[in-house]
């Protein structure tokens, strides 16, 4: 986060939810080694590290991990409630579905990898709904078919070639659309992509107050108020959303004191107008 000067003492690590000074990573795949709980406070953590960079005046503030609410936001001599949510298109599927898609690519890579060290870049475009299968399956499929047209390069740096739907085995064109494999000389990726940054609409934006607004009745906030903090991420389509002049020009009504929204390019927070 290099926008946010000296960003450990921005965090209090032994507040009422202490905060891992260091986080665990495997060293073959370079996956993050975490438990759902420590998942959940590094995003919440993370999303309120963007809002403090992202706003002027919340310059200097510490970030204290809690509950009821998520954040306790310590701005010099006042504490006020954040409570923090991830705006999704569709729910939590379309999350499910990503995280499936991403857990497929990083062990195509690791199996890859053991049958050939040669550095590949693969970019997939997968079908739009594809059945969740065996992981492991899937990722035979992807290596096996990866294999047989790296094996056809030229052997320059930055050889390529796409593979198209014409060319996808029966047996995994139920998942894979089409693919590009370059050659390089560095570290392997298998990546994919999507078209998104759709504008999120007023109704989903109220749709997320409501819903927290739900969460937090029975909450007791600190005496200086209680903001929420709706954020969206490049992740996956559904979590790309942008805000747009209509969602910025509308009023929403909530029990919270302000409301922000972060959109996914992070160019910034938007203060939404509450009725």
């Amino acid at each position: 986060m290099p926008r946010v000067p000296r960003l450990e003492a921005a965090l209090i690590f032994d507040g009422a939810k202490p905060i891992p000074r260091a986080l665990t990573f495997c060293d073959s795949c370079g996956k993050w080694v975490t438990s759902s709980s420590e998942r959940k406070q590094v995003e919440e953590l993370i999303a309120a590290i963007r809002l403090v960079a992202a706003v002027p005046r919340l310059a200097g503030s510490r970030l204290e991990h809690a509950d009821k609410p998520d954040i306790r936001l310590h701005l010099r001599d006042r504490i006020v409630g954040l409570e923090v949510t991830r705006i999704a298109r569709g729910g939590e599927d379309p999350i499910s579905r990503a995280q499936w898609r991403r857990m497929v690519q990083r062990t195509a890579r690791l199996l890859r990898r053991e049958r050939n060290p040669s550095p590949v870049w693969v970019s997939l475009r997968w079908n739009e709904d594809p059945p969740r299968a065996s992981v492991q399956t899937v990722a035979s499929l992807l290596v096996d078919l990866v294999e047989r047209h790296f094996a056809t390069l030229p052997p320059e740096r930055f050889a390529w070639r796409n593979v198209d739907w014409r060319e996808i085995p029966d047996e995994l064109s139920r998942y894979v659309h089409s693919l590009h494999i370059l050659r390089t000389r560095e570290d392997d990726h298998w990546v994919s992509g999507f078209s998104g940054l759709p504008d999120v609409q007023p109704p989903e934006l109220q749709d997320e107050i409501n819903r927290k607004a739900r969460k937090v009745a029975g909450f007791c906030p600190p005496k200086d108020g209680l903001w929420l903090l709706i954020y969206a991420e490049t992740a996956n389509a559904a979590q790309a959303l942008d805000l747009g002049n209509e969602a910025r020009a509308a009023s929403y009504s909530g029990p919270f004191d302000r409301i922000f929204f972060l959109d996914c390019m992070d160019r910034g927070a938007a203060e939404l107008h509450l009725s």
